[in-house]
Parts: structure tokens; sequence; C-alpha cells
């Protein structure tokens, strides 16, 4: 079930989240900031790749990657073969059920984290933070926009055979530094095909329009209230620097704060 919420100010979006977090207070809401209200949900796989990529050739693809990575960076621990990625698919994955294979989704968040093109859609538990990366970017467009996803009001979901479905509570994810700063948290889409499930888009969920799941509310702000925001959240000690954690994330932290705010 998708709603938009047309809010005239950074206030009025401050206490418009914290109403939601009261209305769900015994359930998790995710949210992502984006900053053009027009984009849609779309993963790096979807922006990247035109193909049309299943979990088995998704995992191919993170074997063939992590190989030739071999030592490179942090990444440690041992491969898993495609023959037992291929039989845990088979064991554990149905016409409704989707599986990521225990042994891999462990790298889809390396390679999500290391810019590689994924198609988990990555959310943080923190709408100011969610705010932040609305707010980050310069883009010419009225308002910027801050998605809060409802997974389930109850706990549980209903799933029917051939209709795409969102999978949030599946991975165990690599402990990348900006995972924990922040905040995150992934979901696929998905629709079952023969043997397998394809990646879908997000918004072919939302279209379904359940009511006790999937729910999706749509925050839209004026882009205008870019300073203000930037500079209630810094003050709140979420920027680039604590989000980053890099050289460049503290340069363009200062540039926020010795240019940005002092209206230069």
């Amino acid at each position: 079930m998708k709603n938009m919420v047309g809010l005239e100010s950074w206030e009025a979006y401050c206490s418009a989240v914290e109403e939601l977090k009261n209305t769900y207070n015994n359930v998790p809401v995710l949210f992502r900031g984006q900053p053009n209200s027009s984009w849609h949900l779309r993963t790096t796989l979807e922006r990247f790749s035109k193909s049309r990529w299943t979990i088995r050739k998704y995992c191919d693809l993170v074997v063939d990657c992590m190989r030739d990575l071999g030592s490179f960076d942090d990444y440690t621990g041992d491969i898993p073969s495609l023959s037992d990625i291929d039989r845990e698919l088979s064991e554990n994955m149905s016409q409704i059920l989707v599986h990521i294979p225990t042994s891999i989704s462990f790298y889809l968040t390396y390679l999500r984290h290391h810019g590689f093109p994924s198609p988990l859609l990555d959310w943080t538990v923190s709408p100011y933070i969610a705010a932040f990366f609305a707010f980050c970017e310069s883009v010419r467009a009225k308002n910027v926009a801050v998605f809060a996803f409802i997974d389930s009001v109850s706990g549980g979901k209903y799933v029917w055979t051939g209709k795409p479905q969102i999978t949030s509570k599946w991975l165990n994810v690599h402990e990348h530094v900006r995972h924990t700063l922040q905040q995150s948290c992934y979901t696929i889409a998905t629709k079952a095909i023969k043997n397998d499930h394809q990646f879908t888009r997000h918004e072919h969920v939302f279209r379904e329009n359940e009511i006790d799941q999937d729910i999706l509310i749509k925050f839209l702000i004026p882009s205008g209230e870019s300073t203000k925001a930037m500079k209630w959240l810094d003050g709140e000690g979420i920027n680039y620097y604590s989000l980053m954690d890099d050289r460049e994330a503290h340069l363009k932290t200062l540039a926020f704060r010795k240019i940005r705010f002092e209206g230069l």
C-alpha cells in the first residue's frame, strides 16, 4: 500500500516521522531518502543493467567477482562453490519461499558497500539519516523524498504464488563500517519463476495495495529546506563524516559548515 504525504517544512517532517514511529511503535519502520521526489525506488543493479537477473544468476556473478578480488581489501573467508550454492537453493527455494544462500549473503552486502551493482535496496532505521541522504545532494527538484517502509504490521506476511514480493529479513551482513554508521537495512523484490526467483521492482509490490503489509509512505519535503535541514542534522551529529568516516567525507562536512551554513 502506497501513501504520499506533502509537507511544507523541515519541522513538519520531524513531527510527521515522530508521529509515524508512535503509530508503528511495535514494528520496525525503515527509511530511505532520495534527492528528487520524482525518482522511483530502484536498485543499483536496475540502474546499471537491463538484463533479467535471477537469484541463481546473481549468485554466480558474486562468486565470480569475489574470486577475481582474491585477498583484496578486508575480505576474508572461503568463497562458496557454485555447486554448493545451487544445492542450497534447490533445497530451500520454492514458488513462494525466497532464499538467499547463507554462504553468499555476506558477500552481497560487501559488494553493495563497495559500489558494485546490487539487487539490494538499502534503507536505514533512522528517519534523520534518511533525510540527510535526501538533502545532501544538490539536485534540481522541487521536493526531496523520504520513504518509510513497514514490512508487516502483524509480524507475519502473506505471499501469493506468481506475485512479486519484498523480503527484508534474511541477510548475514558484511559489517562494513558504513553499514553500522548508517544503521543500514536491506530489502530485495522478487517474483517466482521456474525453479528460481527473478529480481523485480519494489514498485510492483506496492501496486498490490495490501493493507497490513508492504506499506510505503512517501514524504515530500521542499528542496528549499535543505540548508535548514542539514544544519539541524549536523547539530545532531548526522553529517558526511559521521556516516562515511573518511577524509573526503570530513572535507564535505567542513564545506557545509564553512560555506553553506554561513550563506557564502
